[in-house]
């Protein structure tokens, strides 16, 4: 399988079935049979940095490829009528059993996210979250475990994704 957006996994036109359909760019399917056109656009992800009082950040341990086992902060993918906000709130809730009162935006990096020999391009956007409380985390079942690190001293080969490396990158450059 190419490296390409999704548009390299069709064999057979979506909706007529014809077998005449190509792929014209890395992200466009068309179908001279039907006129069917397929654009495969990247999905949208959020990514959450949530601060305590001492300035470090949380951090979780993947527990599911892709990334098994590598550092990351709670985030995923924005559903269907959902705002990057609403995402990441709902993210957090879900990874960490937490609730965030303060959301400001970060920046926003491109990433490949490869799953079941499919590869996803996302638009991954980041937020600093203030959370509402300190303590009690509890993790759902995509987390092996949660820390709090200060991420100037993480090493960067033990984070999962180029976007969240990014990231992080930005806010230490923020941040000073």
């Amino acid at each position: 399988m190419s490296n390409l957006y999704t548009t390299s996994v069709f064999r057979y036109c979506p909706q007529c079935g014809s077998q005449n359909g190509r792929t014209e760019t890395e992200k466009l399917f068309a179908c001279p049979d039907c006129g069917f056109l397929f654009f495969a656009n990247p999905a949208s992800a959020v990514g959450g940095i949530l601060t305590n009082s001492k300035g470090k950040v949380l951090f979780v341990r993947r527990v599911k490829d892709p990334a098994k086992g590598k550092l990351n902060t709670p985030g995923g993918f924005v559903d269907p009528y959902e705002s990057a906000e609403e995402a990441i709130a709902r993210e957090v809730r879900e990874e960490v059993n937490m609730e965030i009162r303060a959301i400001q935006y970060l920046a926003s990096f491109p990433n490949i996210y490869t799953y079941r020999g499919v590869t996803y391009h996302t638009t991954d956007v980041f937020f600093v979250c203030e959370i509402a409380e300190e303590g009690a985390f509890t993790p759902n079942d995509e987390v092996a475990h949660i820390v709090f690190l200060d991420p100037a001293e993480v090493d960067s080969e033990e984070i999962a994704f180029d976007s969240t490396k990014r990231a992080l990158a930005e806010y230490l450059r923020l941040r000073g």
